[in-house]
């Protein structure tokens, strides 16, 4: 596949080197021509050196004899070398004997480079994975110390990562991913998550980082800012991502609630003499504060024996989460109604009743209203709504006959403001006849002139 040059030498394909010897031996040796070739004088680590000779001699060849580096020898004509390293670098010499007896040396020079290894170093963030790959190469195996055998793994720790890398040719090179993980930055959010809704919080996003980082917070209402510690004065849900100068990203969310307290009072009046009963809702704890020194830590206090002292405004500070509303509520006490009772009792005329008892009252307000049974303490139902309005002249019963025993009668008397009087009143039997006629003995004496 090739000619001889003027000097000797076979042309042939690229990466074969070629020798050729035309010899004569002084004892009527046969003429000898010898081409040695390999196809490259330098091979890579892994790969195959195929040794060709090619002799002619008139009487034929008798024997070859190769000799070589790392103790190689060999008695074929084309021995190949498999599996070659860096000691299989060197000079290769044929001896070749003719029938005849001659003998010729030929040699060839066989380097073969050592595995190559080159190293990348390769950076990812923690909590996240990353790629290595072999690029460049066709047709070609992998081997990884993981013991993986694709071009590409996906690796989530950090260490050194090893491929083994043999081509088709059989060349074989080494690559080593020096991989470091970066970690990402802490997200620990410090600071009240609840606060009063008059009030405000701080928070403050602990990335255990001492430089390089950034932050973003995002929030409701359009909410957003890269400062370490912000101002919350929002309810709902907040989004910090703390950025590194490796550019490694951590997020966290926290959710901040306002609390709110809803102090109410409840509207209260009462008559006096009564009990007054305060009440407070929306809390967990109460604080009362009103008229002539009052005070109570009580939901619901009590103000027994209502006057004119315990009208006016009554504060209650109502605690909850922490949070502290007030609210006021304005008593009332009102007078009972004033009223004089006046009871008349049957007359007689003769020794006949007339049944002209009455029962009235006086010193009563207009508008007043009544209700009266008979029995000693107040057994009616009726209020001011539905008592009946007191007569102007007062007279509630009128025409009552004379009872053969003594009747009570209890009045009960209501204002407008709801409050009201009770008096006891009893209507007493009169006896209207004589008595059964007694003889009186009556002595007249005369007296003398």
């Amino acid at each position: 596949y090739g000619a001889w040059d003027s000097n000797g030498v076979w042309g042939v394909s690229p990466h074969t080197i070629v020798k050729a010897w035309f010899l004569s031996g002084a004892k009527d040796c046969q003429k000898f021509r010898v081409i040695l070739h390999h196809l490259a004088t330098t091979v890579c680590s892994g790969g195959s050196v195929n040794l060709n000779v090619n002799a002619t001699v008139g009487s034929g060849v008798k024997s070859y004899s190769w000799s070589g580096p790392a103790s190689f020898t060999a008695t074929t004509t084309n021995p190949v070398l498999s599996n070659v390293s860096v000691s299989n670098s060197g000079t290769y010499t044929v001896t070749i004997e003719g029938n005849s007896g001659c003998t010729t040396t030929a040699t060839v020079g066989i380097t073969v480079s050592p595995i190559p290894t080159t190293t990348k170093a390769v950076e990812f963030c923690e909590g996240s994975t990353t790629t290595l790959a072999v690029t460049g190469f066709t047709n070609a195996t992998y081997s990884w110390n993981t013991s993986a055998t694709t071009s590409s793994i996906s690796v989530s720790t950090a260490g050194a990562y090893t491929v083994n890398i043999t081509e088709a040719n059989g060349c074989k090179s080494v690559q080593v991913f020096n991989v470091t993980q970066n970690p990402k930055a802490a997200t620990v959010v410090t600071g009240a998550t609840a606060f009063c809704s008059d009030a405000s919080t701080q928070l403050t996003i602990n990335s255990g980082v001492t430089s390089g980082q950034t932050y973003l917070w995002t929030g409701p209402n359009g909410f957003s800012s890269t400062s370490q510690t912000v101002s919350i004065t929002q309810e709902g849900t907040y989004t910090v991502k703390v950025i590194t100068d490796k550019n490694c990203e951590a997020t966290t969310t926290v959710a901040v609630t306002k609390n709110s307290v809803n102090a109410t009072a409840t509207s209260v009046s009462a008559c006096a003499g009564s009990s007054i009963t305060l009440g407070a809702s929306g809390g967990t704890a109460y604080s009362w504060e009103g008229p002539n020194g009052f005070t109570s830590t009580d939901q619901n206090p009590v103000v027994s024996g209502a006057s004119a002292l315990s009208q006016g405004i009554y504060m209650v500070a109502v605690s909850a989460n922490g949070c502290v509303a007030t609210a006021t509520t304005d008593v009332m006490v009102y007078a009972k109604p004033n009223f004089v009772p006046i009871v008349t009792n049957s007359e007689c005329n003769n020794t006949t009743a007339i049944n002209n008892g009455s029962i009235r009252i006086a010193g009563f307000n207009t508008g007043d209203k009544y209700d009266i049974v008979e029995a000693s303490t107040y057994t009616g139902t009726k209020n001011f709504a539905t008592a009946t309005v007191i007569p102007t002249n007062g007279i509630l019963m009128a025409n009552i006959p004379n009872p053969t025993a003594t009747k009570t009668y209890t009045i009960r008397v209501f204002n407008a403001n709801g409050c009201f009087t009770d008096q006891v009143v009893r209507i007493q039997p009169v006896a209207c006849d004589c008595g059964p006629q007694e003889c009186v003995p009556i002595t007249i004496q005369k007296s003398a002139r």
